[in-house]
């Protein structure tokens, strides 16, 4: 997706200085404070995938629970299409909680196992004040259909699915209410690879009927390099580099590692953490390479690739 023109719109989504700290005790209940999310400053535009890449609890989900109001900012400005965002303004919030939702990481967990897929959709559908009953019923039907699924299946629980299908699902609920922006939290990493292909191909084409935004997180670099636009580099906190996608990609240590799918699971100013498969970790640094012998002879062996940094 090629973005637009900026000089002509303002972002859909501004963030500044957005801090999220969480008190925690350890195992001998002194307590503490972790900041989870440290000055993090980025844009999302209308119609842009922004994707954020980094390792397990540097604070991606985190950004995405707290723009959706799951959780409370401690400190930072949050701007949606121009004004400011607050899960304390309960009454704003809800008028505009319609055009924020979210694709979970588990599509299992993400449905109430006690009601229909129909139900689950409909109140998703009762966001929006232009349908009626009935409108909203045909509505129903129509998402399941959207999404490469029989209709009939709205009578079914969600213990009747299976993973595949449950995550299709849970795009057709995200997209019920119209949204401007959808976060995706890893919407992949829980499926098949099989599946995970359909899964990107449905997002980004609906992404392009309805011209909705996305803030990507994702652990798998072939997610990102097929869906974002631009992508963020997470670690402890903060992000340490905020890059087009191609510019990022076109890096000969990533495009190499990327082909062979490898995912990315550490990544600061001075080093790569790249892991493919468990317990298989190659070290990448700007530094000499005289001690990552493994990872130089890997891809030498694999790709004839001299690694030079």
């Amino acid at each position: 997706m090629k973005l637009e023109d900026k000089k002509f719109h303002t972002p859909l989504l501004q963030v500044r200085d957005l801090i999220k700290e969480f008190d925690i005790r350890d195992a001998a209940l002194r307590s503490r404070t972790l900041r989870a999310v440290d000055g993090v400053n980025f844009v999302v535009e209308k119609r842009e995938t922004f994707a954020i890449v980094g390792e397990s609890g540097s604070g991606k989900s985190t950004i995405g629970r707290v723009l959706l109001g799951l959780t409370d900012k401690s400190s930072g400005e949050i701007i949606f299409d121009q004004e400011p965002l607050s899960i304390k303004n309960r009454e704003h919030f809800r008028n505009i909680r319609k055009r924020l939702q979210i694709v979970f990481q588990d599509p299992v967990t993400a449905f109430d196992p006690r009601i229909s897929i129909g139900r689950s959709l409909m109140e998703f559908l009762e966001l929006r004040d232009d349908l009626d009953k009935s409108q909203r019923q045909l509505r129903v039907d129509e998402l399941i259909n959207e999404v490469g699924l029989d209709p009939d299946m709205v009578k079914r629980l969600p213990s009747q699915m299976s993973g595949g299908q449950l995550q299709r699902l849970s795009v057709a609920r995200a997209l019920a209410s119209e949204p401007d922006l959808i976060f995706l939290d890893e919407p992949t990493s829980a499926l098949d690879v099989s599946i995970r292909g359909q899964i990107v191909n449905l997002l980004m084409e609906r992404q392009q009927q309805r011209g909705v935004s996305y803030l990507l997180v994702a652990h798998d670099l072939r997610v990102v390099a097929v869906m974002a636009d631009r992508v963020a580099v997470m670690y402890l906190g903060q992000f340490v580099e905020i890059s087009d996608k191609n510019k990022l990609f076109n890096r000969k240590v990533i495009a190499v590692l990327l082909k062979d799918g490898f995912n990315c699971d550490q990544y600061n100013k001075n080093k790569v953490w790249i892991y493919k498969g468990e317990g298989e970790k190659y070290l990448v640094h700007s530094g000499p390479l005289n001690k990552h012998h493994n990872l130089r002879r890997f891809l030498k062996n694999n790709y004839n690739y001299e690694l030079k940094l």
